[in-house]
């Protein structure tokens, strides 16, 4: 399954979504083609999006780890544990 960047408005990042449905918003006017300065094929949506919630994300080097262990809480996120 294919993944496309997805921009909003004024071309920050948004989450990606499926090609075909990409496609669809074309078609139906909600979004346009772009290439990002990376040449990858993006879509930019054309109105502002219903909403613009984002999660918190924390990122760690385990390098040295051997073990990796994801955890839920529960209000549905979840976070990676690092075991030596």
């Amino acid at each position: 399954m294919q993944r496309i960047s997805v921009l909003n408005p004024d071309h920050s990042p948004a989450m990606p979504t499926k090609l075909q449905r990409a496609e669809r918003w074309v078609e139906e006017g909600r979004a346009e083609w772009v290439y990002t300065d990376l040449r990858i094929k993006a879509v930019r949506l054309l109105s502002e999006p219903s909403g613009r919630e984002s999660h918190f994300c924390t990122v760690c080097d385990c390098s040295s780890s051997t073990y990796f262990k994801k955890t839920a809480s529960l209000d549905g996120s979840f976070y990676w544990e690092c075991t030596p």
